[in-house]
């Protein structure tokens, strides 16, 4: 991650402000790693599809899916085990 040492040292030991700078940073970072990434598959291998609206709906699914899922497992963590033991006792099957 190309984070300089200035920010990192801001990041450290200033208020919440720089800390999100950093996490600003890493989305950006993030997302133009996939934006170049799908650009170079887009000319390379998928010359058809390339600048579509396809490969486009793609690429938000690879960008958000990591967090849509974590989301989504984390809802389900919160869900009380009883209630699976109750839908088992009503007939569902494993």
């Amino acid at each position: 991650m190309a984070i300089s040492g200035a920010t990192v040292g801001v990041g450290a030991s200033s208020p919440p402000q720089a800390a999100s700078t950093i996490a600003d940073a890493r989305t950006t970072n993030t997302l133009g790693t996939v934006a170049i990434a799908f650009i170079f598959f887009g000319i390379n291998v998928a010359r058809p599809i390339y600048q579509t609206l396809v490969l486009l709906l793609a690429a938000y699914v690879v960008l958000f899916l990591p967090t849509t899922l974590g989301a989504v497992r984390a809802g389900l963590l919160q869900v009380d085990p009883r209630t699976e033991e109750a839908a088992r006792t009503l007939g569902k099957n494993a």
